[in-house]
């Protein structure tokens, strides 16, 4: 199980939820899939998130304490993704260019 956008395998239970939805083996927030694909928001309406993952954030109070907290993420399965694009063809410009993971994770480095 991977995040299809940073190429990072999920860890620990996020595994086991994953693995439970049953919509295969890459994900991704819904921003990352916007970015990656290079589509709007209107144009993926209807999805459904695959599941709800969980991870640490670890942040310094104003005394240099560390806190750490729970927080929670949608993700949706890539099929889901291309999906919801195929299904709203007639939205897509058609003209737009799909970046691939690589071209994606050298703009951020």
């Amino acid at each position: 199980m991977k995040n299809f956008v940073t190429n990072r395998e999920y860890s620990g239970k996020n595994v086991d939820i994953l693995m439970a939805s049953g919509k295969g083996e890459e994900f991704a927030g819904f921003h990352q899939g916007k970015k990656f694909f290079g589509v709007t928001g209107q144009q993926l309406k209807g999805m459904k998130a695959a599941a709800v993952v969980q991870f640490v954030v670890e942040k310094k109070d104003s005394e240099g304490k560390n806190s750490k907290s729970i927080r929670y993420k949608s993700v949706f399965a890539k099929s889901d993704f291309e999906s919801a694009i195929a299904r709203n063809k007639s939205v897509l410009n058609p003209n737009r260019t799909v970046k691939s993971s690589d071209e994606l994770l050298n703009e951020v480095a």
